[in-house]
């Protein structure tokens, strides 16, 4: 039985080594994915936005009135965290933030958002303003999940290594 089990786990581990890609490959792979993405106005068969105003108004189109209605008499914060996985799972599934496309190279290069995440709540809120005809303050709100990254990464740093501060090269 015992020698049963050691040549398993020895032709187990020269076959996924020799069928798995190095991460380097992957690498390069995810890449060329990324940048064949973001450059499509539809991706899945979904059309992709352009930009904020563009997400806007095929919000505006998708979404039923009396729902509308509902998100835009509700408070900022409680919409951002009861849409998140509902309305926000379905732009971030739709829109494709995870793997890429050309709304979410936007919120990356414009607003300074990386994590997908922070894409969802940053477009539930602006959405909500837009709806309640509130001044979008967009850059500034990106800019506080940029500091909030930075805060919580600083805070790790602290936590496991006891350093203090980052020095960044500038």
């Amino acid at each position: 039985m015992r020698s049963i089990i050691i040549i398993w786990c020895l032709l187990h581990i020269s076959f996924s080594s020799i069928f798995t890609q190095s991460r380097e490959e992957l690498r390069k792979e995810q890449d060329s994915i990324y940048k064949s993405n973001i450059t499509k106005t539809r991706l899945n068969g979904k059309y992709i936005p352009k930009d904020i105003e563009d997400a806007f108004k095929e919000l505006d189109q998708l979404s039923p009135p009396k729902e509308l209605m509902k998100v835009k008499l509700a408070d900022e914060n409680l919409i951002a965290k009861k849409l998140h996985f509902g309305l926000g799972r379905w732009m971030s599934y739709n829109w494709n933030f995870e793997l890429g496309s050309r709304f979410s190279h936007y919120l990356t290069i414009n607003m300074n958002l990386i994590y997908t995440d922070d894409m969802i709540d940053f477009m539930l809120r602006v959405y909500h303003r837009y709806l309640n005809k509130k001044p979008l303050d967009a850059k500034n709100l990106g800019e506080s999940y940029q500091k909030k990254r930075d805060d919580a990464y600083a805070a790790e740093l602290k936590l496991k290594y006891g350093i203090d501060s980052i020095v960044k090269k500038k």
